[in-house]
C-alpha cells in the first residue's frame, strides 16, 4: 500500500522551474495566510499528545504517506470538535432536570471514547482516500485493523462510520496541503540555489523533527512563548495561540532549521535562517525564535522519548 514518498532533490529531469516552484510557494502562502486568518481558539483542541501519537501509530503500522497522518490528524481534530458540539447542543435542548442531564453527559461521554478507535480510523481513511483513492484504506482494511485492535466491527460499520465522519463535517474535510508540502518545497527551493545543500538528508531529519513537533506541540510553542516574552507569555490569549499555531510557513521553516542543525551542527542550521527569511519573507528572528525553541525542547526531553516519537517516520 506504501507508495514512494522520498523526493529527490538532486533529480532535475521533470523538475519545474524555478519560476514555477516560487508560483507554486505563492499558492502555499496564500493558503497560510487564509488559514491563520480562519483560525479560532477551539482549533486543534483535540490534537493532545496521546491522541496524535495514537493516529501516528495506526499510519506507521499501516505504512501509509507522511502526508495522510498529518491530513488524518486534522480531520479527527475538525470531526471531534464538530460532533462534541453537536452532541452536547442537542442534550441542552432536552427538556429535563440538570442533575439528569449531567447523568446524560457522562453516558455520551462513555460512548464518544469508546468509539475513538473507530472515529480515527475512519478519519485515517478519508485521508488516505484524499491522498491517493488508488492506494486508499478499503473498509475491510479497516474492519482488519480493528481486529488487531482486539475490536469487532462488520464491514457495514466501518462504512457507516466513515459516513458519519463525512456528514458531521458536511463533507467539507481539511483539504489544504500539510506541512510535509511546506517542508518538500522550501527545501527545494533552497537546494536549487545551492546544489552543495544536503537536502535529503536535511529532509529526513525534518520529517522526524516535525512528528516531535507536532505529537509536543503545546509544550513547544509554549516554551516559545517563554523565551520571546518571558513573564508576559501567560497573557498569551488562546486566540492568539490559534494563529500562531496555524502558520505552517513559519513552523516549517523553523522545522528545516532545526533538522539542519541535527545534520550539520547549530552553525550551519543558523546559515539557514537568512536564505529562509528570503524566501518566506518571515522575520528572521521569527524563524530563529522559533527553531530555537524547538531544539531547546530536544534538549529538555529524555533521549528514550525523542526515539519513540522517531518511530513513527
Amino acid at each position: 500500500m506504501a507508495l514512494p514518498t522520498t523526493p529527490n532533490f538532486s533529480d532535475r529531469t521533470a523538475s519545474l522551474s524555478l519560476d514555477m516552484i516560487q508560483d507554486w510557494l505563492s499558492i502555499l502562502m496564500t493558503e497560510n495566510s487564509m488559514r491563520i486568518k480562519r483560525a479560532i481558539e477551539f482549533d486543534q483542541l483535540f490534537l493532545t499528545p496521546r491522541a496524535v501519537d495514537y493516529i501516528f501509530t495506526l499510519c506507521a503500522r499501516l505504512k501509509l504517506p507522511q502526508d495522510v497522518k498529518f491530513a488524518a490528524a486534522l480531520i479527527f481534530d475538525q470531526f471531534m470538535l464538530a460532533h462534541v458540539d453537536q452532541m452536547y447542543a442537542s442534550l441542552v435542548e432536552l427538556k429535563m432536570r440538570d442533575s439528569k442531564k449531567m447523568r446524560e453527559w457522562e453516558r455520551i461521554e462513555t460512548t464518544i471514547a469508546h468509539q475513538v478507535p473507530l472515529r480515527t480510523l475512519s478519519c485515517i481513511q478519508i485521508a488516505s482516500k484524499m491522498h491517493s483513492y488508488h492506494h486508499s484504506l478499503s473498509a475491510k482494511a479497516v474492519m482488519q485493523c480493528l481486529e488487531s485492535l482486539g475490536l469487532a466491527y462488520t464491514e457495514e460499520s466501518v462504512k457507516r462510520s466513515e459516513l458519519r465522519v463525512l456528514k458531521t463535517l458536511d463533507f467539507s474535510v481539511a483539504s489544504h496541503h500539510s506541512p510535509v508540502v511546506y517542508i518538500e518545497t522550501l527545501l527545494k527551493i533552497l537546494h536549487l540555489d545551492d546544489d552543495s545543500l544536503p537536502a535529503q538528508k536535511i529532509w529526513l531529519y525534518a520529517q522526524l523533527v516535525l512528528d516531535v513537533v507536532f505529537i509536543e506541540r503545546d509544550a513547544i510553542y509554549n516554551r516559545l512563548m517563554v523565551n520571546v516574552l518571558g513573564q508576559s507569555a501567560g497573557c498569551m490569549t488562546r486566540e492568539r495561540m490559534a494563529f500562531l499555531k496555524a502558520d505552517w510557513l513559519l513552523l516549517s521553516a523553523a522545522v528545516i532549521v532545526a533538522a539542519d542543525s541535527c545534520v550539520r551542527g547549530v552553525n550551519s542550521g543558523d546559515k539557514l535562517i537568512a536564505p529562509l527569511s528570503k524566501v518566506t519573507h518571515l522575520p528572521v528572528e521569527d524563524i530563529a525564535d522559533f527553531s530555537v525553541a524547538i531544539m531547546q525542547h530536544f534538549a529538555a526531553v529524555q533521549p528514550s522519548e525523542i526515539a519513540q516519537d522517531s518511530d513513527h517516520s
